[in-house]
């Protein structure tokens, strides 16, 4: 189950921003026609939202695994302080790209072409 854990902190970054960026362009032509954008801002509220939960999920499981210590050396420890260091700072990255996917959100208009 800890894999499980350390290997989703490490892919849900990159697929959440995946799911908000084709969520965007499903909704764009239904927030253009009636004039609504709250849709856009919910989906990408809650992925942001869920990209950070899981980025403290990888904080916490590094935490756990001993934070201190080298990387280095093989075993099973090792590689749940490196999985779990990779997702955390994956999903950095991950909610700063979710930001600025949604920044547009709130300057243009969803009719712009």
């Amino acid at each position: 189950m800890h894999s499980v854990k350390l290997w989703i902190s490490v892919l849900s970054g990159p697929l959440l921003f995946l799911l908000n960026l084709q969520a965007n362009y499903a909704l764009v032509h239904r927030a253009c026609s009636t004039g609504h954008t709250a849709m856009l801002h919910v989906v990408a509220g809650l992925c942001l939202a869920l990209t950070a939960a899981v980025g403290l999920l990888a904080w916490s499981m590094w935490r756990g695994s001993g934070s201190d210590g080298p990387l280095d050396t093989p075993g099973p420890i090792s590689r749940s302080r490196f999985l779990s260091f990779w997702g955390m700072w994956n999903h950095l990255l991950f909610v700063c790209v979710v930001v600025a996917l949604w920044l547009p959100t709130f300057i243009l208009s969803p009719c712009e072409r």
